[in-house]
């Protein structure tokens, strides 16, 4: 959602609906969650998982690599990330 002063507010809407014992929709009761700040954080985040803190290159390669590092590691084959 957009404010009027043009800033970005992330929702999270939470909604029950009521019936009666035929089926028919009786009422439909709700929440707003004002989410913003939660995804500013995951964010930042996502940027601390896939960029160098030092240069701020992107790592997204190695950590796709990573589980194949582990294995090899447990394993005794060396590789030339692990060299």
């Amino acid at each position: 959602m957009t404010g009027r002063d043009g800033t970005i507010h992330h929702l999270y809407r939470e909604s029950r609906r009521e019936f009666d014992k035929l089926g028919n929709l009786t009422g439909e009761f709700g929440i707003l969650h004002e989410i913003t700040a939660r995804k500013h954080l995951e964010e930042e985040l996502r940027k601390l998982a896939t960029t160098d803190s030092l240069t701020g290159a992107a790592n997204f390669d190695w950590c796709s690599q990573l589980p194949a590092l582990l294995w090899n590691s447990r394993s005794g084959v060396q590789t030339s990330a692990t060299q």
